[in-house]
């Protein structure tokens, strides 16, 4: 029973199996009507993707100028910003030795205009060193001005 049905099994296998490689030609008239029809309307279908695919590749041209031209005036602008830095490094270098510059000025003219006045206070100390001298002197010889000296601290 069991190698009858598996029989049965094999047989009905292998006639399914032969009828479906048999070729068939049935079609109709109308059958290849309608396959011609769809054979032009698919050669229509890629002529329009073809003029599709060329259309969006000029946009794309298009957009791709349009970006260039405007990457160029980006170029253009970072020139502009890169004089303007080189411009304000000048005009900062030339201000601080400008500055410098005044600095040393005032500082040679405060020394020269200082030079003088320290000799003058100089001679003044001399001179006020001798007058002192001298009123010690006189005051041995006057005990008056030695009391009135003691009192203003001279000597």
């Amino acid at each position: 029973m069991k190698y009858f049905s598996g029989f049965i099994i094999l047989c009905f296998c292998l006639t399914f199996s032969a009828f479906g490689q048999t070729k068939s030609d049935n079609f109709t008239a109308d059958d290849r009507k309608v396959l011609s029809e769809l054979q032009v309307k698919v050669g229509q279908l890629e002529v329009k993707l073809d003029e599709y695919q060329q259309q969006t590749k000029l946009q794309f041209d298009h957009v791709q100028k349009q970006f260039d031209s405007v990457q160029r005036q980006f170029g253009n602008i970072d020139k502009r910003f890169d004089n303007l830095q080189t411009f304000l490094y000048w005009g900062f270098g030339i201000l601080i030795s400008f500055m410098g510059f005044l600095l040393g000025f005032v500082l040679w003219d405060r020394r020269s205009t200082l030079a003088p006045v320290t000799r003058e206070t100089e001679e003044l100390k001399k001179q006020e060193n001798k007058i002192l001298d001298v009123l010690r002197e006189y005051s041995e010889k006057v005990p008056e001005l030695r009391q009135l000296l003691k009192k203003a601290g001279i000597l």
